[in-house]
């Protein structure tokens, strides 16, 4: 299952999604030590994945998706001492 998200930054819409087929690779909480560098989320899936579920859920927005750009965008989001959450909606 895929849990979509978005956000409209620097004049775009950005959109990710959280895939509950990846396995959570969460630090050890024993080992770990705070980082400020972003780091990618856990549950975060391939861009090409959340491509073909567009194009899945619509032909006209399927072909908008495939012209999109692959960049990245830093956001803050939710995480507990170890690291990221994974979204309420995401069956684990």
């Amino acid at each position: 299952m895929l849990v979509i998200h978005g956000v409209w930054a620097y004049g775009g819409l950005n959109l990710w999604a959280e895939d509950s087929g990846r396995p959570a690779v969460m630090p050890n909480q024993a080992t770990a030590r705070p980082s400020r560098a972003p780091r990618p989320h856990p549950f975060g899936c391939d861009p090409d994945i959340l491509v073909d579920a567009l194009a899945e859920a619509s032909e006209q927005l399927g072909d908008l998706a495939r012209k999109a750009a692959d960049d990245e965008l830093t956001l803050r989001l939710p995480s507990g001492p170890v690291g990221p959450l994974p979204s309420p909606e995401l069956a684990a």
